[in-house]
This record gives structure tokens, sequence and C-alpha cells, in this order.
């Protein structure tokens, strides 16, 4: 197949299927041995996501090129990428000659599981962990990555040799510094006139848990895991090795912070506006409250000077995109004060949460009201006589179908949203219903609430209180007595998840979660912030349902949370913005599908939100038709496919995605009775694609325990396409996805499909053309 030229590199990159790209050297056609080698490329079994196969002889102006474009590489791409050196002859076998690959570009190369013994060679099975066991292949390493490895080997056996004497820990880590400069090729950090370090990220990281160690004399609990790895430690997983939480912090505060508690330290992130490298420096406060920099690599401590002019280390302190984890002195991660109250007495105190939008919910004197509720309801049940002065109360006018005894769609979307947000709160949310309903009640109870719903009795009422397996009756109509006793903690009382993950569920849109998203990232993709998005989910949630495509009974705020989880993994690993141009459809037509991305093209935030929000699309060159929204959505979906069936996203990613679209709670508050969504339907097709990829390619296998089998996936489907049947403009670029999308590639990586595979996807093509 045809390659992408890219100029910068030099070269063009032929796609080797199931395996990776192929360079080839210069912008004109190759010759008979590249062709002989892109062919040998497809079977060799490298324990990579990425291989890029690349001639041993190619020209010092290719080879040039080609390092170049690698090193600029972000470093989400570079870390799923291994290099194979392919001669004439084929794999090549040459141990001097790998490791110098390895070190020209950078990256680990593969080697033959027949090469055993050699420096720099790591056994790895066929995922590419290293492995005592017998080894699938080798992995051959550079140079930085393999003094990583041994500067972290030993100073975790310097560690073991004085775990008696915390002092001698921190002398055994400095008296190896000196070496560790040499060997992971990194020059003595600039003085404070000078231009920021150049070096990669990776070179400070080692560094950053030396210093933890010499500093509060204890080691990281992942030290020795960290002696296995084969790619150097990044800049962001450092925070989470040392059990940090970073957040962009006030640095006056940090400064005040460190002044006032000696032995305090902290780790600062940061870019500097002389050096495009992301710096990783430790600010310490000395026994007399004096800050200074701590960085081995300078060979003494540097003061800290307030005037960023001064020294660029201040500068790095002072960027917008700075983020900073404090510790106390005995080196435990710890939260800075709240700023005195007398600072803040002109800023308006936040409410618990946010009401969700629409017409049907609106605050009324401390409480969430949820329905018509007119005054006179109100009075009768006694909530103008009530005080909940910060009590989590939620009051809700039920409205039934009537034919069907369920709750109006809108309600019961808004409820959900707001007991989520109490939850998320740390609160156990009391709602006060007009009628008892059975939807209200399994509501309630999975978000660990209190409920008092009216029970009719004669002409009058009386309330029932239900509070997980407890049930009681009091008369009515309310009074306070009741409403406090509703109030008390019980002991499955909900842990609050951190403020940041609170205010991400306290967004109405997806426009406002990427604005949310994009102001918080540091802090939205710590180690606590993705706990609490996990726990909340886990709470709130059946384990059956955590299973697609057992999410018919999702609530929308469970389907967003899900969502919420998949932004926190691609905000980590690959960031809000990956390349220079976001990605966005090439099609203007919804029957036109999409080209394979680029290789080096990542899925990342930005991607992700443009297409929960579906943003619009200009025309293209030579064509003035504008798609319109409805169009927009189904064109940004099929670039979500196509992100799946490239791998630049994991399939039930994808499917999380899909499903939570058009579930914010300004969509959602918006449903009418009768209305039925479509969204739901794209995605479980997708499901049911992801499922055939995870079945048969074990290179979409993410979660090997997932699946309901292939007939409860198809009678899903086809109850939810029978309720939800799809327009011909929802089926046909389903139809054109299926047949020349996800054939093909499957035809690429299995060269003789199996029948049962051919069988399933017409199953999926029939439930979606005669849904009707």
């Amino acid at each position: 197949m045809p390659g992408k030229i890219i100029e910068c590199l030099g070269g063009t990159l032929q796609s080797v299927p199931g395996r990776g790209f192929y360079f080839q050297a210069g912008l004109t056609g190759g010759d008979l041995v590249d062709e002989a080698l892109r062919s040998t490329a497809q079977d060799i079994p490298v324990p990579s996501q990425v291989a890029m196969f690349l001639r041993t002889d190619i020209e010092p102006a290719h080879r040039d090129g080609l390092r170049s474009y690698l090193e600029n590489l972000d470093s989400a791409a570079r870390a799923i990428i291994t290099l194979v050196a392919l001669s004439p002859l084929g794999v090549l076998v040459d141990a001097t000659r790998l490791r110098e690959f390895a070190d020209r570009y950078d990256l680990p190369v593969y080697a033959p599981a027949s090469m055993r013994g050699e420096e720099s060679f790591v056994a790895v099975d066929a995922t590419g962990t290293e492995t005592a066991a017998e080894p699938a292949a080798h992995l051959v390493l550079p140079r930085n990555a393999m003094a990583q490895r041994t500067a972290l080997e030993r100073l975790s056996a310097a560690l073991e040799r004085s775990a008696a004497d915390p002092a001698a820990q921190a002398e055994q880590w400095l008296s190896i510094v000196g070496d560790l400069q040499a060997e992971l090729g990194v020059e003595p950090a600039p003085t404070a006139d000078q231009d920021a370090y150049r070096g990669r990220e990776e070179h400070a990281t080692t560094y950053a848990i030396g210093t933890y160690i010499s500093l509060f004399h204890r080691a990281p609990d992942q030290l020795t895991d960290l002696r296995t790895r084969t790619r150097p430690l990044g800049v962001g997983e450092t925070f989470d090795v040392i059990g940090a939480r970073p957040a962009m912090v006030e640095p006056q505060r940090t400064i005040d912070f460190l002044r006032t508690h000696p032995g305090a330290a902290a780790l600062v992130s940061g870019l500097s506006f002389s050096s495009p490298t992301r710096q990783l420096l430790w600010l310490t406060s000395g026994g007399d409250g004096a800050l200074s920099w701590a960085d081995p690599r300078a060979g003494e401590r540097v003061p800290f000077s307030v005037d960023s002019s001064a020294d660029w280390r201040t500068s790095v302190l002072y960027g917008e995109e700075t983020v900073t984890a404090v510790f106390d002195s005995n080196g435990e991660p710890t939260a800075l004060p709240d700023v005195p109250a007398e600072i803040l007495t002109s800023v308006p105190p936040a409410p618990l949460i946010g009401v969700p939008p629409g017409a049907i919910a609106r605050p009324r004197d401390g409480m969430v009201l949820i329905g018509d509720w007119p005054e006179s309801a109100q009075k009768r049940l006694g909530l103008d006589r009530i005080d909940v002065t910060g009590l989590p109360v939620v009051a809700l006018d039920v409205q039934e179908l009537r034919t069907e005894r369920t709750l109006d769609p809108g309600q019961r979307n808004v409820l959900g949203t707001t007991l989520q947000r109490l939850q998320a709160a740390g609160a156990r949310p009391i709602v006060i219903a007009s009628a008892r309903s059975d939807v209200v009640e399994a509501i309630v109870q999975r978000h660990r609430g209190t409920l008092m719903q009216v029970i009719p009795k004669n002409l009058d009422f009386t309330i029932e209180v239900r509070t997980g397996s407890t049930v009681s009756r009091t008369s009515g109509p309310l009074d306070q007595q009741a409403v406090n006793d509703a109030a008390a903690p019980g002991q499955d009382r909900p842990l609050p998840v951190p403020p940041v993950v609170r205010g991400l569920l306290n967004t109405d849109t997806w426009e406002q979660a990427r604005d949310y998203v994009q102001a918080n990232l540091a802090e939205l993709t710590t180690r606590s912030a993705v706990d609490g998005l996990r726990e909340m989910r886990e709470a709130t949630t059946e384990p059956e349902q955590n299973d697609l495509p057992g999410t018919a009974e999702l609530a929308p705020s469970d389907r967003r949370l899900r969502a919420f989880e998949v932004i926190a993994a691609i905000g980590t690993n690959v960031g809000f913005r990956a390349g220079e141009t976001a990605l966005e459809p090439t099609a203007r037509l919804t029957m036109t599908t999409e080209p394979p991305i680029a290789f080096d093209r990542s899925v990342d935030l930005t991607f992700v939100f443009d297409y929960l929000t579906a943003r619009s699309l200009p025309p293209i060159a030579n064509d003035s038709h504008v798609p319109g929204p409805y169009q927009t959505r189904l064109l940004w979906d099929g670039l979500l496919f196509q992100a799946m069936l490239d791998r630049k996203i994991a399939p039930q990613q994808a499917v999380v995605l899909r499903d939570a679209a058009d579930q914010s709670p300004a969509d959602t508050a918006r449903i009418t009775i009768g209305e039925l969504p479509t969204g739901h339907a794209h995605a479980l097709i997708f499901d049911a694609v992801s499922r055939l990829l995870e079945r048969y390619f074990p290179e979409f296998a993410t979660n090997a325990g997932r699946g309901a089998d292939w007939e409860t996936v198809r009678e899903h489907l086809r109850a939810v396409l029978t309720e939800t049947c799809l327009t011909g403009e929802d089926r046909v670029p389903w139809h054109f996805r299926l047949e020349k999308v996800f054939l093909p590639l499957a035809e690429s990586l299995m060269p003789e499909p199996k029948v049962e595979l051919l069988t399933r996807t017409a199953d999926l093509k029939r439930e979606i053309n005669f849904c009707h």
C-alpha cells in the first residue's frame, strides 16, 4: 500500500500490517531490497505496540533526518516504538551494531531470542515486559536507559546495605552522582545566570528520586520495580513513584510554607523560557528556613532567589504550566494550608454542588427542587417549614409515565446527576419525594442516600423513610426533627473524592468540562483523582454493569463518569495537545470513510473533546458543503472508528466515549417523554466491533476477561435497535465503515479470515440494516 511521505523525515513510512511501519529512505520508490524486507517484516514477532523497521545501510543524510524526526516525537509515541534493524539477509544480529542503533536513535532495538548474554540486552516476553523465563525476544536498550537502570540498581543495593542508617543512605546516593552524570550523558546543571538545562526530560528523573532519598532518608515503595523498566522514567511518572500529587499552586504559597516549615521540600516541574525541556527541580527548606535548590548536577545547593530574571530556576517556579508537589519534613506529601479567611472576604462561598441545568431543577432556600412543585404542594408537604441550611436535601415532585409506571426521563436524569454530585462531595443525599416510585427508590439507594417519600393514607399521608435496608414511617407533614435524623451520618457514608474531581462532576456541558480539564489537567491526572473517579464508578454501578453491552440501564451520569476516566487516562498518557494541528474528520459526506491516521499522531484530549462536542467542521478546499449538526456527529463517529482500528485508542475507550457523547447534564435534562436518543445504539455497534477485534486479533486484546458471548451481544443490540431504530442517515455510514474499513483491516491482519469472523460481521450488518 502507498506510504506516507513526511518532508522533515526525508523518507516514506510504509505500513506493515499488524506490526508497524517500514522506513524507506528517500522520497522516490524503493528498490527490490526494500520490497523483500517489507515482506520479511510481517513475520518478525516484535514485542512492541509499534515496530519501525529500517535498513542498516541508510545513507547519513537520511539517517540524520530520521533521528531528528524520532527525537521530536511526543513522549507517548516514543514510549510504544521499538526499532528493528534489517540487513539484506534479515534481522541484524551483530550485537555491537545493534547497540549503535539503540544509541543513535535513543530507542530500544529488537534482537532475536537466540541472542543471549550480551551487555545491554534485556530479555522480554511477548508484551515487551522483562522476564526471567524463556524470552520471546530481547530489547537492546540505549545507553541512557541502561544507565538509569544501573543507577537505580546501585542505589537500591546501597540502600539495602545501609538500611539501619538513614544518613548513610543519603551518602550512598551522593557518592554515585558523579558517575551518573557521565553514564547518563548529562552535563552539569547550569548555574543561576546560565540558560536552563536542555537535555532529555528523562535524564532528570533519576536525580529527582535520588534527591528525595537523600533529603528524607527514605526510599519510594516502587524503587525495586523501576529497575526492570525498558524505557526511561518520564517526568510525570516520577511524581507517582514518590506518591506525589502535583498541582498548579500559587508560587508564593509554596515559598511561605517552606520558609515556615524547616526540612520541608517541594518538587517543581515546569518550563523555562530559555529551554523546551521540562525541568524537574527540588526547592528545599533548611533548618533556619532558608530556601535553596537541591540539584546534585550542580554539585552544591543553590540559594533561592525571588528574582526570576536572576535565576532560571525561579522562572520555572513562576511558569504558567508549572506543577508542584509539597512534602513535609518526613517526606510525606502534604496539602498547603487554606488561604486565611480574611483574604477571601470578597469571594462568595461556593455551593455544595452545582444545580443541573434545565427548567425542571432550581435551587430554593438551600435545597434543590426538581419538578413542578407548585407552592400549594410545597406547603402541604411542609417544605416551607424546614431549615435545610448545610443539609444535602433534594425535593422531587414525582412525575411518572402512568402507562409504564416509570419516572419521567428528564427527572430521572437530573436526579441521578444531582445525587452523584452530592455523593462526590462526601454527603449522604436526602431525597424528599412527593410520591412513591420504584425508580426513585433505586436511584437513591444506588447513591447511598436517604429517601423520604409520601405514602397516601385516606385523605392524609405519611412519610416513609428509607436508609439502605432500614424502613420507618412518620406522620406527615415534614418536621425538622425527621429531616435532622435523616441527615445523621451512617456507616455507609461515602468518602469525599478530591475537590478537583468534584469540580469536574459539577460541569454541565462537554464544553464546560473541556475548559475545566484544560485548566486542571495536572491535578486531574494524579493518583488521588484517578482513584476518586474509579471509586465513584464502583460505588454507583452494579458489578454486572461493568461489562458492556450491559449498560442499557446505566444512568447518563454514570456513562459520563466512565468518560471522565477515559479522559484522565488519555490526559496522563498523551496530554491535551499532541500535534501542531487538531485531528478532525477529512470527510464531509457520511458515506466517505476516513483514511488511516498517521502513526506518529496520538489521540489527545483536544480530539476527545472535539469528538464529545461534535465540533463543527469547515468546508474543505474546492467544496462549499458544510455538514449540519447531525451529519457532523456521524463524521466524528467515523474518525473515532478509524482511531479505534488504528489502535490510537483502546476499543473499550472508544465505546465509552460514544456512549457518553450526548449524555451531559444539559443534554439529558432536555429529554422528553417518548424521545429515543440514538447515541446508545451507535455505542453498541462500536461495542460489537470492538469485541470482534478483541476476539480475533491479539493486537486489540486489552481485557481478555471482558465479554458476554456473541449471541448475547447480538440479542442486546437487536433489542436496542428495535426500540431505537436507526434512520437511513445513521445506517449508511456503518455500511461503508464495515465494508471499506473493518473488513479490509481484518484481511490485512488475517490473510485468510475465519469463517466465524465473516459470519459475525454479516450478522452485525444485518442487525443494523434491518432494524426498521
